[in-house]
């Protein structure tokens, strides 16, 4: 299966940043399927997980500075593309395309060790962004989570 969909990890912050709409929480795979609404967040201890089918996280950084810490993470699997971008003192990009190391700027992330255990790019990425969470993929898998309202952070961001 390919998967398609930004993961976000953002340090010490609240969910009520992000303006969660009032439905009904999703599993994951609701969350990251093509056809979702948007992004959704889950407050997972001090700290927010975002998934994005979108991609519209892709543009974060462009539109505003990322709280030291935050590290997104793009899965895709239909174009073989894989990204872990981290931002603060010691910005980190790493890019793996067609199962080659494309870009490779900045010190790696603790996490990265899991390259050294997972062969494939997917299983690798998931299990990076779990790490970063303190959490289990199939924690992951059975998280609660919020699609964001329009109205909310990426709706002020992206003009939604």
């Amino acid at each position: 299966m390919s998967m398609n969909f930004m993961l976000g990890f953002v340090p010490e912050t609240d969910i009520s940043t992000f303006g969660r709409r009032p439905d009904t929480p999703i599993d994951f795979d609701e969350a990251s399927r093509s056809g979702a609404k948007g992004p959704s967040a889950v407050q997972v201890g001090r700290h927010v997980l975002l998934v994005d089918p979108g991609l519209d996280l892709q543009r974060l950084p462009q539109l505003v500075e990322p709280p030291t810490g935050t590290v997104l993470v793009s899965l895709g699997g239909t174009s073989d593309v894989y990204v872990v971008q981290s931002f603060g003192d010691d910005p980190r990009l790493r890019v793996l395309a067609e199962r080659e190391l494309a870009e490779d700027i900045g010190t790696p992330l603790d996490v990265e060790t899991v390259f050294e255990e997972e062969e494939d790019p997917e299983d690798g990425h998931l299990e990076l962004f779990c790490r970063l969470a303190g959490i289990t993929l199939g924690e992951l898998w059975n998280l609660e989570w919020s699609p964001l309202a329009r109205g909310g952070f990426f709706g002020r961001l992206f003009g939604r």
